[in-house]
């Protein structure tokens, strides 16, 4: 499972704007270094013919630990489906047979 969605896409005359949202913290901190390097990502073949994104700015707009998800008194019931092709690994190695309610499960704990 990836470790982070993607969300709403904005823009404007020159710009792409995109939310990605996180499920573990740490990758905050990786996010910071690519923007530090220049924020740089080729999207195409490994042609010429490539485009070239460059982000110029990232904000964190909202963050809570699973901590304080858990205190929330609101509804905390999880809908999680498995869209194909889906596949899982664990230190580099391909888990088979996994379903919504073991993955919910494994996050909640962390």
């Amino acid at each position: 499972m990836k470790p982070y969605s993607l969300g709403e896409l904005s823009r404007s005359e020159s710009t792409f704007g995109v939310e990605v949202r996180f499920l573990d913290d740490r990758l905050v901190d990786t996010l910071d270094a690519w923007l530090s390097w220049g924020g740089v990502m080729r999207l195409g073949a490994g042609t010429d013919d490539d485009a070239v994104l460059v982000a110029v700015e990232g904000q964190v707009i909202a963050q809570e630990s699973w901590e304080e998800l858990a205190e929330r008194d609101g509804d905390t019931t999880w809908e999680v489906r498995l869209v194909t092709p889906t596949t899982f690994s664990s230190k580099g190695q391909h888990v088979p047979g996994l379903n919504p309610a073991t993955i919910a499960t494994s996050l909640q704990q962390r």
